[in-house]
């Protein structure tokens, strides 16, 4: 491969802080898993740390071992923690189709039962 071809089309991926926090925390959410939970197996003495993980505002991102282990945790691919700016748009448009799609099947078991 010749190097000057790779590097002028190569990009750097740049993670957003803030969609990545609310995608830590839907993730959680999603999997039932309680912050209570997550303080215990990172023996944190507070979970004000994970709370802060999933605060957009706090821009903060658990360091990389700690990433590793949410990610198994999570039964998620280590990437799919993260939202890269040029893929925040398609994943914003994925959570709404998502959720569209739960509330969906919870209206279509309602109606079943009835």
């Amino acid at each position: 491969m010749n190097e000057s071809n790779s590097f002028s089309t190569f990009s750097i991926p740049q993670i957003d802080v803030e969609a990545t926090s609310l995608n830590l925390k839907k993730i959680r959410e999603d999997r039932n898993i309680k912050v209570s939970f997550i303080q215990k197996v990172f023996n944190f003495e507070y979970p004000q740390a994970i709370y802060n993980w999933e605060n957009q505002k706090e821009k903060t991102l658990p360091r990389l071992d700690n990433l590793i282990v949410l990610a198994e945790l999570y039964e998620s691919y280590f990437t799919f923690l993260f939202v890269f700016r040029s893929l925040k748009q398609i994943v914003k448009n994925l959570y709404y189709l998502v959720d569209f799609f739960v509330l969906f099947v919870k209206l279509t078991i309602t109606m079943i039962n009835m």
